[in-house]
């Protein structure tokens, strides 16, 4: 299935896909305040043979550490779990992030999968954060480990995660 960069006509179908994966709006209406703030980073979906929309991913700029990238939302449509939807377009965000120079990336989410693609809870461990920090994980994507002033940032999310 092939994964692309979300074009404008795609968001109402983004939106009913995001309502469908969360039960809810609050994500509808983080994407869309993201992408009013200018914040998006890049943004990716993924179609089925069909060329409907099964995957929605996204990462944002963040406000602090400087040069970090925050992966949210990400979700699949239901009845599409579980085909490495959401695995391929976390890989190409993660690709497409790198590529752009981000530093890092960070994810709150399940240690356990988000584990699978490398991103660290133990990295984000003495970080402050508006979020659980035992389900923060970072990802160094550009240079070397953390430095001293890294691994105890506070993570200062764009101002549209505040409004959800």
């Amino acid at each position: 299935m092939p994964i692309r960069q979300v074009r404008p006509e795609d968001h109402a179908e983004i939106d009913k896909l995001l309502t469908a994966a969360f039960g809810g709006t609050e994500e509808v209406a983080l994407v869309a305040a993201l992408r009013s703030d200018g914040a998006v980073q890049a943004e990716l979906v993924e179609e089925d043979s069909a060329g409907a929309i099964v995957g929605h991913a996204m990462t944002s700029r963040m406000a602090g550490p400087e040069g970090w990238v925050a992966l949210a939302p990400v979700a699949t449509l239901p009845g599409f779990e579980r085909r490495g939807i959401a695995s391929g377009l976390i890989r190409a965000l993660l690709g497409e992030a790198r590529d752009s120079g981000a530093q890092a990336a960070v994810v709150l989410g399940d240690p356990e999968f988000y584990g699978r693609f490398g991103f660290s809870v133990a990295a984000a461990a003495r970080m402050s954060s508006p979020y659980p920090i035992a389900y923060t994980g970072v990802r160094i994507l550009n240079g070397g480990p953390l430095t001293e002033a890294e691994a105890i940032a506070e993570l200062r999310y764009a101002p549209a995660f505040a409004a959800v």
